[in-house]
């Protein structure tokens, strides 16, 4: 993760850990290389991991929340009218 963050085309790129590893710490540790979340396997609580991904796609490379475009199927918002 730490060559990921560096690489300027994806210094920005979201990144959710899936780890079967049941670790003390190891949450701690992914989210110091770079990791934007850690979530532990199996994931049960879908509802959450979605969530989760769509907060990180929503954002802008700043990190600030950008607005939905039309048709991007967020799950707030509606789909466009045809």
């Amino acid at each position: 993760m730490s060559m990921i963050r560096r690489s300027p085309g994806y210094a920005d790129l979201p990144i959710v850990v899936l780890s079967a590893k049941a670790i003390p710490g190891e949450r701690d540790k992914a989210l110091s290389v770079g990791a934007n979340e850690y979530l532990q396997k199996p994931v049960v609580d879908v509802d959450r991991f979605l969530k989760i991904a769509c907060d990180l796609l929503a954002r802008d490379p700043s990190g600030e929340r950008r607005q939905a475009e039309a048709g991007e199927g967020l799950p707030d918002q509606a789909p466009p009218s045809p």
